[in-house]
């Protein structure tokens, strides 16, 4: 990265807290640095005790709660030797402000290049071990861990602290903090919420709440939290300012203003833009230099007016109100370059190649020597689809800062549209080896492996990036799809899930997810998939590659519009397009004789069906359409391949146009595949026509018969359905399979002696029929037997590990019988093998919640509603648990 500077507030909580690490916020003008001086290290003998007492005064002529004045102060002290009264200074910032960046390096460098830090653990470290009793010694040892970039080890020392002092609120406050920013964000809510049971009127604990809350994207649950903070301590300015981001998150502008007017009253320097003093000079070389190899915190966002308010709206997704606030922001006379630039970013994210391509020359010509500003130049070019040219920016980024990962990212992603497979995955992979490089580059180079056939090698470099950034939905749904080409669906659907519950609205990976669970044989489940992600966009979006920029601020990568998909056609379009010459034709239908020498095509296409070639079979269907083959049996194999890929109302369509041309058995097989097809889809007065119209022209067909019976139960006709199984059965040719739904259809008609008869005859069938032994297990528990009914269920878990419908009603027999921790623990098992049990993660938030741990309970329900925000039992149990937290306040 080039030498440029950020700029942020010196009020107290200048900024809404980012949604996730990245590389520090970059910007080219305007920085305020640190004096120069001969030496990087401070003058270690101030000139006189005077200069001393005038540099201490200073801090009593600042606002209390700005954390930019204190920070610049520290630089002040530093510059004048006074490390002890500088690392002071610059912890009150990290007090006022945890995620100010500029304060977290001056007092990293603080630390680090004088070695304060090691002194100052050593003597803290003195003073514990001769009193350990010394609650201060013990809380700023804590803090200089953290400060110091080792949140484990503020943690442990936090953990030993309250072993001792366990109702001391202010541990568990610090406790949150330092779990927050290890990463564990379930702890840290899991340490405020044992603060609030403590001190629930403490404004602190629901300041930090609310803080959390939003950093975590839960904008009602911090609204609420941040509202209670501001009613128990109105005078909170920072707690109005994060109130008014919240505020306008939710499109509340009227109570925005007011809270950020609040806001200003309280703390004027919070309405302000002033510049933070930076000992490194906004450089990430001599940082580096100055600190070693100490790992960077967390970004953070600058603090102006409505250019912020336009970052935080950008944040959501929310663009044309981010559009409006950059306006505002030139109106008041806010930084006019940052402010431009933020508009040209604004104008890539929303696909504006024009506009933003306009401002970016005019940027370029007044900074050309900005690397970051060519490499944005260079992904408009992208956009508007000249790959050679953007090739040439990224190339002049990457002249001016060989090191730019994000540029020799984008320039591997030009040459891959430029056909240049060696040189894209050159360029990606020396990306990866640049500093800090983005786990999208890992992506990248999967999609491109792919691409070229080399799946092994995707699958190894998706996981890969998988462990580099665990949060990346992209990564997590590339890799779902590396694997369902490579290994196992099983192990894709648990990639895809992740990605889901990462990105609910991200159509790809509910597309994908839904072919990883028809592979599984989960039909209903692949259609609710499907259903969703028609919902998300109606066109299926394929994996497409990543363009890298630096966005002010924020996040310090972002993903750029992809490029290489093509757009929809219709099929009108594709019928008008579709004028291939003779000779093409010709080789088309060689082609397909080829794969069929000799033999029969459609035979050899019912026989990839039955292989699950589904792909190949389709295929054959195409080439019988374009050869003019107007057997019906194509159109048949058409409704099979759309059920097996669980598409039943096309496949409803398809059986619908064979019944009304076809006669006889050909009619009747029509029939009854849509009486299937009616069925999947929940039609079961329609299924059960269909079925009965089957057997008037199949009389005994086996299949018609059990889809007869299996709509009779789900219409609640047990006795009918009992009947049309025994007829079966009094043919010879019921199975285990048969004998099971006649179990069904008898415990569901209540004669529960004739039904544990079938049952148990199913399992001397065949002993590894799960779905028997769960019938049995609920007949059991029905009728008292919980023991025997345990055995049951636990036999049928041990031949399918993850089956849902044994691990649900043992977990509900467990609870009867009071035993709620086994019952979490059979829950527990399902979900690490099956994530994607909604039904499941739903019953083991409500069981959390019985326990007493409705912190853990929240988080799993919300989980439910992340992946399905429409799953009736989940919102239920949610809104019972916040009903009985209101009850209890």
């Amino acid at each position: 990265m080039t030498d440029e500077a950020a700029v942020s507030g010196t009020g107290g909580r200048p900024s809404p807290p980012p949604q996730g690490a990245g590389t520090p916020p970059l910007r080219e003008h305007g920085a305020a640095r640190a004096p120069d001086r001969a030496s990087d290290r401070p003058d270690a003998n101030p000139r006189s005790e005077r200069d001393r007492q005038i540099l201490r005064g200073l801090s009593r002529r600042i606002h209390p709660e700005d954390a930019g004045a204190h920070n610049n102060l520290g630089v002040v002290y530093y510059q004048k030797g006074l490390i002890e009264e500088a690392v002071a200074a610059f912890e009150r910032a990290l007090e006022l402000d945890p995620r100010m960046q500029v304060a977290r390096r001056n007092v990293e460098i603080a630390y680090f290049h004088t070695g304060y830090f090691e002194r100052r653990v050593a003597a803290l470290r003195t003073r514990l071990d001769r009193h350990p009793e010394d609650f201060r010694a013990g809380d700023q040892l804590a803090r200089t861990y953290l400060y110091g970039g080792d949140a484990s080890a503020a943690l442990e020392q936090w953990r030993i602290m309250l072993r001792r002092w366990p109702e001391r609120v202010d541990l568990h406050l610090s406790l949150a903090r330092a779990e927050a920013e290890h990463g564990e964000l379930d702890d840290a809510l899991g340490a405020l919420q044992s603060a609030a049971e403590l001190d629930p009127e403490n404004a602190r604990v629901q300041f930090q709440t609310g803080e959390l809350l939003f950093t975590r994207g839960l904008h009602e649950e911090a609204k609420d939290a941040l509202e209670r903070a501001v009613t128990l301590d109105p005078d909170d300015a920072a707690a109005h300012h994060l109130l008014a981001f919240v505020y306008g998150d939710l499109g509340m502008g009227e109570q925005a203003e007011a809270a950020e007017q609040r806001a200003a009253e309280l703390n004027p320097s919070i309405a302000k833009a002033e510049r933070n003093l930076s000992l490194d000079r906004y450089s990430e070389d001599r940082y580096d230099e100055l600190v070693g190899d100490r790992a960077r915190p967390m970004p953070v966002a600058g603090a102006l007016a409505h250019y912020n308010l336009g970052l935080a709206f950008r944040q959501r997704g929310l663009y044309d109100e981010a559009m409006r606030e950059f306006g505002l922001a030139l109106e008041r006379g806010e930084d006019e370059a940052l402010v431009r630039q933020a508009q040209a970013e604004q104008h890539l994210l929303m696909g504006d190649s024009g506009q933003a391509a306009e401002l970016y020359d005019t940027l370029t010509a007044e900074r050309p020597d900005s690397p970051k500003l060519w490499n944005e130049r260079g992904v408009a070019a992208h956009q508007m689809g000249t790959a050679d040219e953007a090739a040439a920016y990224y190339q002049r980024a990457l002249d001016l800062d060989e090191t730019y990962v994000l540029a020799r990212n984008n320039l591997g992603v030009a040459l891959a549209h430029l056909g240049d497979a060696k040189g894209a995955a050159a360029a990606l992979r020396r990306a990866m080896a640049g500093k800090r490089p983005p786990a999208d580059i890992w992506r990248n180079l999967g999609l491109l492996l792919s691409q070229l056939g080399r799946r092994a090698e995707a699958v190894k470099t998706y996981r890969d990036a998988v462990e580099r950034d665990p949060e990346s939905a992209g990564a997590w749904t590339g890799l779902g799809i590396a694997l369902l080409e490579t290994e196992s669906a099983e192990k894709a659907k648990a990639a895809l899930v992740r990605a889901v519950e990462l990105d609910p609205k991200a159509a790809e990976s509910r597309y994908q997810l839904a072919f990883a669970l028809s592979a599984l044989g989960d039909y209903q489940g692949a259609l609710a998939e499907t259903k969703r992600a028609l919902e998300l966009d109606p066109f299926f979006p394929a994996p497409r590659f990543r363009l890298l920029i630096d966005l002010q601020f924020e996040e310090g990568t972002v993903l750029a519009p992809e490029l290489d998909a093509p757009k929809p056609v219709s099929a009108g379009e594709a019928v008008e397009r579709f004028e291939p010459e003779h000779g093409e034709l010709s080789q088309v239908f060689a082609g397909l004789e080829a794969e069929h020498p000799g033999g029969d095509p459609l035979e050899s296409a019912k026989e990839a069906l039955a292989r699950g070639q589904w792909e190949r079979a389709s295929a054959a269907v195409r080439a019988a359409a374009i050869r003019g083959d107007d057997n019906p049996e194509w159109s048949l194999l058409q409704a099979e391949i759309f059920m097996r890929r669980s598409l039943p109302g096309e496949a409803l369509e398809r059986f619908s146009e064979v019944v009304d041309t076809a006669a006889g058995a050909l009619q009747g097989r029509a029939w009854r595949g849509r009486a299937r097809a009616a069925l999947m889809l929940g039609h079961a007065a329609d299924a059960l026509d269909a079925a009965t119209r089957a057997l008037a022209l199949l009389p005994g067909d086996g299949e018609s018969q059990r889809v007869q019976a299996r709509a009779l139960s789900t219409l609640g006709r047990y006795e009918e359905a009992a009947d049309a199984l025994e007829a079966l059965v009094s043919t010879g040719t019921a199975d285990a399979a048969t004998m099971t739904e006649l179990g069904l259809a008898y415990a569901g008609a209540r004669h529960d002696d004739q039904a544990e008869r079938a049952l148990r005859q199913a399992l001397d069938e065949d002993d590894g029929a799960v779905a028997a032994r769960v019938a049995l297990g609920d007949l059991l528990l029905r009728t008292g037997r919980a023991e025997e009914a345990i055995s049951r269920y636990r036999a049928a878990l041990d031949v399918l590990p993850g089956y849902g419908a044994a691990a649900l009603p043992l977990a509900e027999a467990y609870r009867r019988q009071g035993q709620r921790e086994s019952a979490v623990r059979v829950l527990v098992d399902l979900l690490t093998v099956d994530p994607y049990h909604l039904d499941g993660l739903t019953r083991l938030g409500e069981l959390l919640h019985e326990t007493g741990r409705r912190t853990q309970a929240m988080v799993a329900l919300r989980r439910v509603l992340r992946i399905a925000p429409d799953h009736a039992g989940a919102r239920a149990s949610l809104a019972r648990i916040t009903e009985a937290e209101m009850v209890d306040d």
